[in-house]
């Protein structure tokens, strides 16, 4: 099983690497906003397809930013793909057999070595409670760190949301920041992510509703309303 293969081989478990390389350049940009949105599928979103009108937002003020379109993820897993994106993977190093993702510089040390404050902001865990394979010593490397203090105040439906007054709050205060942003995300059960009076795309799934019981146009809008409000709402 896969307990038995984690407690034959655990997986590394100590501080990173230290830095080998430096900068060339000055910094460019005052701050960078890293976000990271799970669990979306980017052949839903509006701003990729005219079939679905799922981020009206966003597509409205799609000459504000360049949208590169879709990319293959790393992983079919939220917490392997953040881990690939924060310890710096590479594609031509995976499978990852000698574990560089948890070993080598993490994005926090290239951004403090490039002269950046540090803030790692997420809306999936809370407290102190760590997630994606982050560790203690990751936290070295990170001069700002939030989470909902406990896990009755992160409802689901209004974490991003919340997390966005963080990231302003954040910015209002510190300029010169490398800001590393994990949202809420469109994660199952895709209704419980967006309030009764966002449900747009009808008919959807009720409260209590199995993805498996359900037929495909329920399960369809039930998706395409948990990104429109998780992802076109959290630029809004």
């Amino acid at each position: 099983s896969y307990l038995l293969y984690w407690k034959l081989y655990p997986s590394f478990y100590g501080d990173r690497e230290s830095l080998t390389i430096y900068p060339t350049y000055p910094k460019k940009y005052k701050n960078i906003l890293w976000i990271l949105d799970c669990s979306v599928n980017g052949r839903y979103l509006g701003i990729n397809s005219d079939q679905f009108n799922s981020t009206p937002f966003l597509s409205k003020n799609a000459h504000l930013y360049v949208n590169t379109g879709n990319a293959i993820s790393s992983t079919n897993c939220s917490a392997t793909s953040n881990i690939f994106l924060m310890g710096m993977g590479n594609k031509d190093n995976l499978p990852d057999y000698d574990e560089r993702l948890l070993k080598s510089p993490n994005i926090f040390a290239f951004a403090q070595n490039a002269g950046f404050k540090t803030a790692y902001l997420s809306g999936q865990s809370h407290d102190n409670h760590l997630q994606n394979y982050m560790t203690k010593y990751d936290l070295e490397d990170i001069d700002y760190f939030f989470q909902p203090q406990t896990n009755d105040e992160k409802d689901i439906a209004l974490a991003d949301e919340l997390l966005v007054e963080e990231i302003i709050n954040y910015l209002h205060q510190n300029d010169g920041s490398f800001v590393y942003v994990v949202k809420s995300g469109t994660h199952f059960p895709w209704q419980n992510n967006y309030p009764i009076d966002e449900e747009i795309f009808k008919p959807s799934m009720g409260t209590n509703e199995s993805i498996f019981s359900s037929d495909s146009l329920l399960r369809l809008n039930t998706y395409l309303n948990s990104i429109r409000w998780k992802t076109d709402h959290f630029f809004q």
